[in-house]
């Protein structure tokens, strides 16, 4: 009896466990549904209520825009969001396709989501017209649990390409389109904080350059370790996280990395070739 109970306490416990993770999955799945929501200049201020403010290594890293880490360098950007003009704006940006893995301690979490969109607003740093671009990339996301309750604590936006409505992301592969909405606008860029980290690692869509499979999923994990957040870069991590600048990452010839039961080589052409 003894045993079977044993048995049964086991059982319950690692029910206990699985219901935890499954209510985990499902929170930090609802707080990228409610980023978008807030990605807005009506509402960005509201981003408040969702990251893990209390974090000092909180981090929000869009693009090449440099990383903001810190309640206030994060709140300073949503500041900016909010001076875009009203009319004619629209950011609609889908969260797709998510992985999430809730650490085996239930106190953080990994995830990518893919992220399709389109958006409309005015390009004040060009002609002040309302302008309609397709925006497609993913998100990466680390998690943790501020005070009991699910937030975001590293948030990463890794766009794919985004070209305008009449052009294909072929035709538009421009890097200029990567600039930030307030590029150019001196009294928008002096509410910047001071002390905006160097971008870790950007590669946008180019028909001339090798799109890399970054950011790769997270995997089941114990708990979270000093440079965890490097799982974005999965079997390419040893190859991509010492290479700096970002930019010359893809001018690495006859690079070599081990993925899953495949080695790949990228050759010189461009070409990546199965190794096995």
């Amino acid at each position: 009896m003894e045993t079977t109970n044993k048995t049964l306490e086991e059982r319950i416990s690692a029910l206990e466990r699985s219901a935890e993770r499954q209510a985990a999955y499902k929170d930090c799945l609802e707080l990228m549904v409610k980023y978008q929501i807030f990605h807005h200049p009506m509402t960005a201020l509201q981003k408040e209520k969702i990251f893990a403010l209390t974090m000092p290594d909180v981090s929000m890293e869009v693009s090449k825009w440099g990383k903001y880490v810190g309640r206030e360098a994060i709140m300073s950007m949503q500041h900016i969001f909010t001076t875009a003009p009203l009319n004619g704006v629209m950011w609609a940006h889908h969260v797709d396709s998510p992985i999430i893995e809730v650490a085996a301690d239930g106190q953080t979490a990994k995830g990518l989501f893919f992220s399709p969109g389109a958006e409309a607003h005015r390009e004040l740093n060009v002609d002040g017209k309302v302008h309609a671009y397709w925006c497609w990339g993913k998100y990466t996301a680390d998690f943790i649990k501020e005070n009991g309750v699910w937030k975001i604590w590293h948030l990463h936006w890794w766009r794919l390409f985004r070209n305008d409505f009449y052009k294909s992301w072929v035709d538009d592969a421009d890097e200029t389109l990567t600039k930030a909405p307030w590029a150019g606008q001196k009294d928008v860029e002096a509410m910047q904080p001071k002390g905006i980290e160097p971008t870790t690692f950007f590669q946008y869509y180019h028909p001339e350059k090798v799109t890399p499979c970054i950011p790769w999923y997270p995997e089941p994990y114990e708990t979270w370790t000093e440079g965890a957040e490097d799982w974005v870069f999965g079997p390419w991590k040893d190859h991509f996280v010492n290479q700096k600048p970002y930019e010359e990452v893809f001018d690495v010839t006859d690079m070599e990395v081990k993925v899953p039961t495949h080695v790949v080589r990228i050759k010189k052409s461009g070409i990546a070739e199965d190794c096995l």
